[in-house]
């Protein structure tokens, strides 16, 4: 996780983020990192390195302060359509992205095609099948992590939340 928020700020403020050692030795100094159990809080790490840079934004897919929501396809289509619609308007360079309960990846904006066409690559150090791999917004339900199919390994869950710098 703290990988993600990393490259989520090195891709919005750029030199105002210190390299990975030093941005972790900072978090932990700075109370972002729990030492007892590495629990990254996103929020405030986002927050404390983008003060005067941008705002920080949390999107939830759900009410309320847990997702109970039941797994179903259409609700999991409709988040990811929400997903692809709230990047296509806002056009942030790169968004943390939690997939399911435990797991976070970051999308980061690849340069326009020639059509001005914006995609975002999946980075996910977790998961060599899905890294790399292209999250289209225009058509979010046919890409790598919103399609249900086999090659996508999250077609079984509903993303939960999204962070992006404003």
């Amino acid at each position: 996780m703290a990988f993600s928020d990393w490259t989520v700020l090195n891709s919005n403020l750029g030199d105002a983020v210190p390299d990975f050692d030093k941005f972790i030795k900072d978090c932990v100094d700075n109370n972002l990192i729990n030492k007892d159990n590495m629990y990254v809080d996103t929020g405030k790490v986002l927050s404390y390195y983008s003060q005067g840079l941008g705002t920080f934004e949390r999107n939830k897919f759900y009410e309320g302060k847990i997702d109970n929501t039941p797994f179903s396809e259409a609700e999991r289509d409709r988040r990811y359509l929400n997903l692809g619609e709230d990047l296509l308007t806002n056009k942030p360079q790169a968004i943390t992205l939690r997939v399911h309960d435990g797991h976070t990846i970051s999308l980061h904006r690849n340069p326009p095609d020639p059509t001005g066409k914006i995609t975002y690559t999946v980075v996910d150090t977790g998961n060599s099948k899905m890294n790399g791999t292209i999250f289209d917004p225009e058509n979010p339900l046919e890409s790598s992590i919103g399609k249900i199919d086999k090659s996508n390994s999250y077609k079984d869950y509903l993303p939960k939340h999204y962070d992006m710098i404003k």
